[in-house]
C-alpha cells in the first residue's frame, strides 16, 4: 500500500517537473527570440540570418 502511494506521489512529482521544464524552455526561447529581434542587422548578418528569418527559425512560421 505504501509503495503504491509513493508511486503516485512520484508520478505527480515527475509530471510537475516536466511541466516546469516546458515552462523553462518556452521562457528560454522567448529570451533568445527577444535578443535576436533587438540585434542590429549587421550582427544578424554576422551569424547568418536575416531579420525576416527570426520568427520562422523559432516558431516555424513565416514572418508577416
Amino acid at each position: 500500500m505504501w509503495y503504491n502511494l509513493l508511486m503516485v506521489k512520484h508520478k505527480e512529482y515527475t509530471m510537475f517537473k516536466k511541466f516546469i521544464k516546458k515552462i523553462q524552455k518556452a521562457q528560454e526561447r522567448r529570451v533568445a527570440y527577444w535578443q535576436l529581434q533587438h540585434m542590429s542587422d549587421k550582427a544578424l548578418k554576422d551569424i547568418g540570418i536575416t531579420r525576416g528569418e527570426i520568427k520562422q527559425k523559432f516558431y516555424g512560421k513565416e514572418s508577416v
